[in-house]
């Protein structure tokens, strides 16, 4: 059983193994422009772009494979970047479109999910349970932003703690070295700021 009829194959990619067999690809993505497609592998734990103007094959980035888990990938056409995740832990970095250099290497952060801003300047993930939002450098612009039934609280990166008082009572928050309650975090710094 094939495509449908009103599909028509505008390619043939080549990504295979290193034996030559084809391997499942778990997510394709076209930048804004059009102008390249980037394919990620599971198996293998490459991403590879083409120029689809051309199919010319332009670059890929190997993250050496041996995990049946998959890539997954969200073009940021401000940047200019490919934001990867999945696999593992160490996978998670901002890939520059063009060349394929990683240019935000976000190894060993939990991160995963990866949402470009429209304006380009920051980017949603998911970590753990919670979101985050980072500069595109990496760099924490909020550091952690728990979402439930009673609303949002959200942890800054200036060490400030905001959000819905129906939810803050229901969420941990750090102070220093421990977790305290998001509501009680809130009173003890308006406290100190009278």
């Amino acid at each position: 059983m094939g495509p449908p009829d009103s599909c028509v194959q505008v390619a043939s990619l080549p990504i295979d193994d290193s034996f030559g067999q084809d391997v499942l690809v778990h997510n394709l993505a076209f930048d804004p422009e059009g102008e390249h497609l980037v394919a990620t592998t599971g198996r293998n734990g490459t991403v590879q772009a083409w120029l689809c103007q051309s199919w010319e094959w332009v670059w890929e980035h190997d993250y050496g494979g041996g995990n049946a888990g998959a890539l997954w990938t969200s073009i940021d056409d401000r940047s200019e970047r490919v934001w990867v995740w999945g696999m593992t832990d160490h996978t998670p970095a901002g890939i520059d479109l063009a060349t394929g250099r990683v240019v935000v290497d976000l190894a060993g952060r939990d991160l995963g999910m990866f949402a470009p801003s429209p304006d380009g300047r920051t980017i949603a993930a998911r970590h753990l349970s919670a979101l985050v939002v980072l500069e595109t450098d990496g760099r924490a612009r909020i550091e952690r932003i728990d979402l439930g039934d009673l609303g949002a609280v959200v942890s800054h990166s200036d060490g400030g703690v905001s959000g819905d008082e129906r939810a803050l009572p229901h969420v941990f928050v750090r102070d220093g070295d421990s977790l305290v309650r998001a509501d009680d975090f809130v009173m003890s710094r308006a406290g100190e700021e009278r």
